[in-house]
């Protein structure tokens, strides 16, 4: 399903929540797989899973950062991995872990099946 699909059969339901407003310049920059926020903003809309587990959703940004600087996934080693996250070019985890949780946070529709049974 594509993200204005997703939004369009969002806004249609009775069941959610209304979504806080918050100021965007452009969809093009809401959306933006520049920015860390952009991107987990992405993983929450496309994956339920990364919506109850900051593992899974760190595994997903991981991966895009790798295919971004060219490493081919099913060759490249644990000690490749781990080199370039002591180097610091992967995402940070706690970067990740806090801009999810701010999404969250303001769009309620986006939190995972964990947070509802925790309530």
């Amino acid at each position: 399903m594509g993200i204005f699909k997703f939004f369009t059969n969002l806004f249609q339901s009775k069941e959610v929540e209304p979504i806080k407003k918050t100021k965007v310049k452009s969809l093009k920059t809401f959306f933006s797989k520049k920015t860390i926020k952009g991107r987990v903003r992405l993983a929450l809309i496309n994956s339920i899973r990364c919506r109850d587990n900051d593992e899974v959703m760190v595994s997903e940004i991981w991966k895009e950062d790798l295919e971004a600087k060219g490493y081919d996934l099913k060759t490249l080693t644990a000690d490749e991995v781990l080199q370039l996250l002591s180097d610091g070019k992967l995402t940070k985890f706690d970067s990740v872990r806090r801009v999810r949780s701010l999404i969250q946070n303001s769009n309620p529709h986006l939190r995972g099946d964990l947070y509802h049974q925790r309530r």
